[in-house]
């Protein structure tokens, strides 16, 4: 893992976007992209003229990745990787030319978005457009700010102390989702430039403000409904446990009431959004599948609910029944022999004994086998216990492996 690629939540702060970046310089164009692996967000530009380089500098200061990969002649550029590694911090690795091909890019984009997406990368000198899941912004989309300009006016994080704490972001910032948070964040760092935008955001907020009774119930429909996009960016990548699966659910539970509140609202930004997918079947299926307090690793078992699969149920009956039968046999075996310390236990290293102490060992039918030999007393094993541990061992090793391969379906 490095620090481009993380995507655990306690290695990442909620309201901030953690980029990797791609960066390509040579004689004539620069190229420039950014993506938060953990929401999936990518951006996407380029540049030509002899100020390339600078522009490339400016959009570094803009999203601040963590991590960048470079060619060859962006590794030579003396002021872009001073910019990366001592001002940005930024982890930097350096690829071959090759990786940097357009053949190789193309087949890069086809696998990750699809042939329609590669269709529309652009060749030669072609202007880019907008690329399926990629978001390609324009030169003069959003004003352009060098990292100097960026610090003095406290965008982000103030100058002395580089904190949130005093900056425009803390003033204006009163989301109450991660989510809000970063494009609220993104916002000020892509401030826009075309008026039509600027006219429809502007609505949006508007609307909003004159509607003072449906503003606060989103702001309270919002509240503790946890980041979406990194729990479902968690859930591709196959990292996600039980719990982040329950999360998600809980946060889908809400957007009936979500779209319901938005109906108020019939134009414009927020009109669109009145149009979301409320994503009921799918919280229907996650509710039906796993239960509402899953452990914390799903290699523990016992996160299935309860009547979803007849298999997951059936050795469920093997693991608690031959619980109790194994009580059952202690009793039993007591009474046989009169050795009133006699217990049964079980260790991940022998299985399932009979422990009887050192005062009673000359009543130990000779039915039992020495397993071994501690200070205090033997442990045995039967034939009898021998077959019961089978039996147990082998459904919990089958229900672990049935409810990991159900919860991966």
């Amino acid at each position: 893992v490095t620090p481009g690629t993380v995507i655990d939540a306690a290695c990442l702060e909620e309201g901030r976007s953690n980029f990797c970046a791609g960066l390509y310089l040579d004689d004539t164009c620069a190229g420039f992209s950014v993506c938060d692996i953990s929401t999936g967000k990518t951006h996407v530009t380029a540049f030509q003229g002899p100020d390339r380089a600078e522009h490339l500098l400016n959009e570094l200061g803009r999203f601040s990745p963590a991590e960048a990969v470079v060619n060859p002649a962006a590794y030579q550029c003396g002021p872009l990787l001073s910019l990366l590694q001592d001002k940005l911090h930024c982890h930097v690795e350096r690829l071959s030319a090759g990786r940097f091909q357009l053949q190789e890019a193309e087949r890069t984009v086809r696998t990750q978005f699809g042939d329609e997406a590669a269709g529309r990368l652009p060749k030669g000198k072609t202007d880019l457009r907008h690329v399926d899941d990629l978001d390609y912004y324009q030169q003069g989309q959003f004003m352009e700010l060098d990292l100097t300009a960026r610090r003095n006016l406290e965008l982000t994080e103030t100058l002395r102390s580089k904190e949130k704490k005093g900056s425009l972001l803390w003033v204006l910032d009163k989301t109450k989702t991660p989510m809000g948070g970063r494009m609220l964040r993104s916002w000020l760092e892509r401030p826009l430039l075309s008026v039509t935008a600027i006219t429809r955001r502007n609505g949006a907020v508007g609307q909003l403000v004159d509607h003072t009774m449906v503003r606060e119930e989103l702001a309270l429909a919002l509240t503790g409904i946890g980041d979406m996009e990194r729990l479902v960016g968690r859930i591709v990548y196959g990292t996600a446990g039980g719990r982040d699966v329950v999360s998600l659910k809980n946060a889908m539970a809400r957007l009936p009431h979500v779209k319901e509140l938005l109906s108020a609202f019939d134009r414009g930004r927020l009109g669109e959004l009145a149009q979301l997918d409320t994503l009921e079947d799918l919280t229907d299926l996650i509710g039906r599948t796993l239960c509402d307090d899953p452990p914390f690793s799903v290699r523990e078992g016992e996160f299935i609910r309860e009547g979803f699969d007849p298999e997951v149920d059936r050795l469920r009956g093997i693991l608690h029944g031959g619980k109790g039968i194994i009580a059952s046999m202690e009793a039993a075996e007591k009474e046989k022999t009169g050795i009133r310390t006699l217990k049964i236990g079980y260790n991940k290293v022998f299985g399932y004994y009979i422990e009887v102490s050192n005062s009673f060992k000359d009543q130990v039918p000779e039915t039992y086998i020495r397993k071994q030999t501690l200070t205090s007393g033997e442990r045995y094993i039967t034939q009898e216990l021998k077959e019961l541990e089978n039996k147990i061992l082998g459904a919990h090793e089958r229900l672990i492996a049935l409810e990991h391969r159900l919860f991966n379906e």
